[in-house]
Parts: C-alpha cells; sequence; structure tokens
C-alpha cells in the first residue's frame, strides 16, 4: 500500500482484502472481493475520512447564489462539500 494512503484505508483494506493484498496490489483479481464488501461500509470510510480532512481556504465567492471557498488559483469547491 503507498506511504500515502491513509491508515484508516489500510487497515480496511487488509480487513477486507487480507494482508496479502498489499504485496501484490497490482493484481486485478485480488480487487475483485472488493465488490462483496457492503456498499455501506466503504461509505462509512469515506466520511471518516473526509472528518478528518482540513482544507486551507483563500477566501469565499457566491457563485449563481452557491457558496464556494478557494482553494487554488481558480480552484473553488462547494462550500457543503466541506462540512
Amino acid at each position: 500500500m503507498p506511504t500515502w494512503a491513509a491508515t484508516e484505508m489500510k487497515k480496511f483494506y487488509e480487513q477486507k482484502l487480507g494482508a496479502e493484498m498489499f504485496a501484490d496490489q497490482s493484481n486485478r483479481k485480488r480487487w475483485e472481493s472488493i465488490q462483496d464488501v457492503p456498499d455501506e461500509e466503504i461509505w462509512e470510510i469515506r466520511k471518516t475520512l473526509k472528518k478528518n480532512t482540513t482544507v486551507t481556504t483563500h477566501g469565499k465567492k457566491n457563485i449563481n447564489g452557491v457558496k464556494y471557498y478557494r482553494i487554488g488559483k481558480n480552484a473553488y469547491v462547494k462550500a457543503a462539500n466541506l462540512y
């Protein structure tokens, strides 16, 4: 598993796909078992990761009545997606 991958994701993959998966990540067969994981479990890990993420913003802007935060040069994210 890449060093940049979140610890929570590494644990999730180990639990759901097996520790041997880390030694053979490019093997498509190994990834097929992810289809057996309930969508709700994948969604929960995603929510956990999102909750623990911080984003540096550089101001805000309303576009067509929708609030956005500037996260870089000409790069905006919808405010509702940050919470």
